[in-house]
């Protein structure tokens, strides 16, 4: 684990991962490497620094490894093979910043001697670009969170960024006052994607059983997908297109969150308040407020731990492990399971924690399938994201991913085979008119935006499930 352990959590509702789908690489700095040449030394997975081997083969190494009882971090040192405010120590990131919205870096500047300063830098695609720098100037005695707004200048101008963490350090021979050196410590860096983005889509079978945990006697492959934003009470919520009800009112299929930075808030029943359901800067703990079958109740969430799960597709996600008090003995024991931009995966709650629902006994489950923003699909389990496992498959549910094309089109869509268009919806869950001739659907009245349609083959009634957008 990283330098603050428990003290500090990323409790994501809201891809993680290796490539594209997962913004910072070795965020916590875990994964080290030998460099084989002449004196082998220590380099952190993913990020470049100015390790090096001097002549003779001597090793330098600016940028260390440090760990303690919590774990590993990275010590940057303006130092060059020994030698004190010689060369300023960095190491160099570049990540995508597609729908990111905030980075964050825990860092501590240890220590510092006249002109030496621990930098943080944000540099465009031209290295020449220099989007923001953060000189620290003065010695701390514990890891601070600096959080860094991404502006939307930024992401219009380039694909990626490179974020940089320097020792800065200096020797003037001829005067002695330019002379400088630090030590920065650096426990993690992250990225916060933007999660109520219209389209994003979490895919899930909801199974009812016999009795638990099994057999399993029906089986629906459900959606929630997010929908454009609307203004309710003077303020902007997105809706979720939600296909059917959790079991014990986990979630209902009309939901509204609103997105404030780090926080996230879910709209009542009746709409008349807003509660805090996730809170994703705060560090040690925070008060969870629900609605429960009869009242409204205020839960404490505590941050246990954080890590990188490998999962089926063998993409890697950032895990924050929480358990919940909600005064009731029954569950606060669970350790519940946050994937960053993804939800809570476990518990039964998927992207809703499941609280106040102890005493609710229903032979039904949630099991999450698949994630997808429209680039990156995550699969967490070994069936396809709409494949009905159930033997003798008691529904049409088991949606076969249809792809049309043009997408995106303007006045009209090709239909596949012999699939028909059986249901549109718009992101803000409206049921849209459907005009369609043979293997023709027609959209031109239809307003910009995403669609999402289910199929069906007019011969073999298999269900099919499809995205277009209108432009």
């Amino acid at each position: 684990m990283g330098k603050l352990g428990t003290q500090f959590a990323f409790l994501f509702l809201t891809g993680f991962c290796m490539e594209t789908k997962a913004q910072v690489l070795n965020p916590y700095f875990e994964d080290w490497h030998w460099v084989m040449i002449a004196q082998p030394y220590l380099d952190p997975d993913g990020w470049m620094t100015n390790n090096y081997n001097q002549f003779g083969g001597v090793a330098c190494t600016p940028v260390d490894r440090v760990t303690d009882s919590t774990g590993y971090y990275a010590h940057i040192a303006s130092s060059a093979c020994g030698s004190d405010a010689v060369l300023s120590g960095y190491m160099y990131q570049r990540i995508p910043i597609k729908n990111v919205k905030r980075l964050n870096v825990i860092c501590q500047c240890d220590s510092l001697w006249g002109t030496g300063r621990c930098v943080i830098t944000l540099l465009g695609q031209d290295y020449l670009d220099i989007l923001y720098t953060d000189s620290i100037a003065i010695e701390e005695t514990a890891f601070q969170v600096r959080s860094i707004d991404v502006l939307p200048g930024w992401i219009a101008n380039n694909d990626s960024i490179t974020i940089q963490l320097t020792a800065k350090g200096n020797i003037d021979m001829w005067d002695e006052e330019e002379d400088g050196y630090s030590v920065f410590l650096v426990d993690r860096v992250t990225a916060n994607q933007q999660f109520l983005e219209p389209g994003r889509t979490w895919i899930y079978a909801y199974n009812v059983y016999d009795i638990l945990p099994d057999p399993l006697v029906e089986q629906t492959i459900e959606t929630i997908t997010v929908g454009n934003d609307t203004l309710i009470n003077g303020l902007s919520y997105n809706r979720l297109i939600i296909t059917k009800s959790a079991p014990c009112g986990i979630f209902n299929t009309m939901e509204y969150l609103r997105e404030d930075g780090g926080k996230i808030y879910r709209l009542n029943h009746d709409h008349s308040q807003e509660f805090l359901m996730i809170d994703f800067d705060e560090t040690v703990s925070y008060p969870m407020i629900y609605e429960n079958w009869v009242e409204v109740d205020t839960a404490m969430a505590i941050v246990d731990s954080f890590g990188v799960e490998t999962i089926f597709d063998g993409s890697q996600v950032e895990v924050q492990y929480m358990h919940v008090l909600n005064g009731f003995a029954i569950g606060e024991d669970a350790v519940y399971k946050v994937y960053k931009n993804v939800g809570f995966v476990e518990q039964g709650g998927l992207l809703f924690p499941n609280l106040g629902t102890g005493l609710c006994d229903v032979m039904e489950g949630l099991e999450l399938r698949c994630y997808t923003d429209g680039i990156d699909t995550l699969h967490f389990t070994p069936f396809g994201c709409y494949e009905i496992t159930l033997g003798n498959g008691t529904n049409d549910a088991a949606y076969k991913e249809i792809t049309l094309s043009p997408n995106p089109a303007t006045t009209e869509v090709v239909l596949p085979g012999d699939f028909l268009v059986k249901e549109c919806y718009s992101m803000e869950g409206q049921i849209i008119p459907i005009y369609q001739s043979e293997n023709m659907l027609f959209i031109h009245d239809w307003a910009p935006g995403m669609y999402v349609l289910k199929l069906v083959n007019r011969y073999t009634q298999e269900a099919g499930i499809s995205r277009i957008v209108k432009y």
